[in-house]
């Protein structure tokens, strides 16, 4: 969704969002100076809003390879900051270099990954990357945003970024960088509050949403929540793990689409065959239900929201989890009985 009003433009915006950036007038003419010097322009950029996105995108990598790279976005560019190819084109060419070849374009409908930046990307970007990007400016470089609760600033957390956002792959799952701190550090920040957790959330849908529970195949009763130690056991034995955390990883591939739509075996027969089973009741449940192109995160993502969504009606948000939720305070009877027939774990940090 886009919030910025039509009648106003990205420049007018940016200039009023400068007094959050710290970013003074001599930063900001510096900063065209050099644009204009890196992209050989005749003259100075009017605005700054590629030098926002494509900084931001710079800093979202933690690699100089690789798929942890934030590949920036012309639909992003185009829908959000309301701008021409002919703009924008350049600094693809020059910062951007593309895994197997190519120009920044799209292919058949996904976006290019990028394989690494330039020098002239590090040039101008490591020389700005000590700027703050204001939160409302940030919002634009998303596909969709949502608010979070106002309760997230009555605790303390006054520096957290106030919205949440999704992603093409995750329609229906709403991220927050406060959802990635350690257990320690969440209770930290959040004390006080109460954590809510779905137990095993994904193979208790497939179990209550998907008849896992009428699933003859072998082991398959070990998916629902009450089971889920005996299922780290099996794991551990099958495939000779040694820890629990290695199970825990292989449990969740049991409900993962298949890498890159290619089928393979785990060399562990029933654990092939209940996690094929998994997802032909997801695709089937996709179109039954016209939820798009078949896909078990989507389709899981989803369920997920729809528990989340019902449970949200028992107390004070704070903060979504992928799973659970951190309520300031909530009434746990009827926490219990909107998130039923699913098992909570709930913690008083």
């Amino acid at each position: 969704m886009s919030w910025l009003p039509h009648s106003r433009t990205w420049e007018a915006y940016v200039k009023d969002s400068c007094h959050d950036t710290a970013l003074s007038l001599l930063d900001s003419a510096s900063i065209k100076d050099d644009v204009k010097a890196v992209l050989c322009m005749q003259r100075k950029p009017r605005g700054l809003s590629l030098f926002w996105y494509f900084l931001w995108c710079y800093k979202s990598s933690t690699s100089t390879i690789g798929n942890t790279l934030r590949s920036p976005d012309t639909l992003i560019i185009q829908k959000n900051l309301r701008m021409k190819e002919p703009d924008y084109g350049p600094w693809f060419s020059k910062f951007c270099v593309w895994r197997f070849g190519g120009a920044y374009n799209y292919v058949n409908g996904k976006k290019r990954e990028l394989k690494r930046w330039t020098a002239e990307a590090d040039l101008l970007f490591q020389k700005w990357q000590h700027l703050t990007i204001p939160f409302d400016v940030e919002r634009l470089f998303y596909r969709q945003t949502r608010d979070v609760s106002p309760s997230l600033s009555t605790i303390g957390n006054t520096l957290a970024r106030p919205f949440y956002h999704n992603t093409s792959s995750s329609p229906n799952r709403w991220y927050h960088p406060l959802q990635n701190l350690t257990t320690e550090q969440k209770k930290a920040a959040f004390s006080g509050c109460v954590n809510v957790d779905i137990v095993s959330c994904y193979t208790s849908i497939w179990w209550y949403e998907m008849g896992g529970k009428d699933c003859q195949l072998p082991h398959s009763m070990l998916l629902h929540p009450d089971h889920k130690e005996e299922l780290y056991k099996l794991l551990m034995r099958d495939f000779n793990l040694t820890g629990r955390a290695a199970a825990k990883t292989l449990r969740q591939t049991l409900t993962s689409d298949y890498k890159n739509g290619h089928h393979y075996s785990h060399g562990v027969e029933w654990f092939d065959d209940l996690h094929r089973r998994i997802l032909e009741d997801c695709y089937t449940y996709a179109t039954v239900n016209e939820l798009g192109r078949p896909s078990a995160h989507k389709v899981f993502t989803w369920l997920e929201w729809c528990i989340i969504e019902r449970m949200l009606e028992a107390g004070d948000e704070v903060l979504l989890m992928h799973d659970g939720i951190i309520f300031k305070e909530c009434n746990i009877p009827r926490l219990r009985a909107a998130a039923a027939p699913y098992k909570l774990q709930i913690e008083r940090w």
